[in-house]
């Protein structure tokens, strides 16, 4: 059984929107200091870099489409903000063997969760789900699916079997 040192934890989250075809949602996760200062410590783009070497359907099985991250973080208080986009620019196909570079601005939304990383532990801060086509908090639904994405991270992370693992789950701001 490894071990993470007491200053540092592991965050798994998943997050997408249903259905195949869509808005994208990516988040960023920013580091609140203790006088409220906010400093940006990981990017979660909709569509992973990485997307080839995974399933190309997501990890979030039927009827949704969406990815699980695993990102190391020292412990400490933090703000994840949505933003529509994809991430990343894309390459579409335009036929004949060529194709197009599509830029991929992000668009700032209304959507904000806090969460807590805990040090010498994963942490499992749940799923983020886009259920409408606008990115909004009206349109965003939260829950625990530890179990399918611990299950993916692992598969994915093999750092961390058998390491100890905090529900840690995202919270509404109005819920601090």
């Amino acid at each position: 059984m490894g071990a993470l040192p007491e200053d540092t934890g592991i965050l798994v989250l998943s997050s997408g929107r249903t259905g195949s075809f869509g808005t994208f949602l990516s988040l960023t996760i920013f580091r609140i200091s203790e006088d409220g200062t906010l400093t940006k410590a990981a990017f979660l783009p909709a569509e992973p870099s990485d997307v080839t070497s995974r399933s190309p359907f997501g990890d979030l099985g039927p009827g949704k489409y969406g990815f699980v991250y695993v990102r190391e973080l020292p412990a400490g208080e933090y703000l994840v903000a949505g933003s529509e986009g994809r991430g990343r620019d894309a390459y579409i196909g335009t036929g004949g063997g060529a194709f197009m570079r599509m830029n991929d601005g992000l668009r700032d939304s209304d959507v904000a969760f806090t969460l807590t990383i805990e040090g010498g532990a994963v942490n499992y801060a749940g799923e983020i789900l886009l259920v409408g086509r606008r990115v909004s908090m009206s349109n965003i639904k939260t829950s625990n699916q530890k179990e399918r994405d611990l299950t993916v991270a692992i598969k994915t992370h093999r750092k961390l079997e058998g390491l100890a693992v905090r529900e840690s789950l995202v919270r509404d701001l109005d819920s601090n």
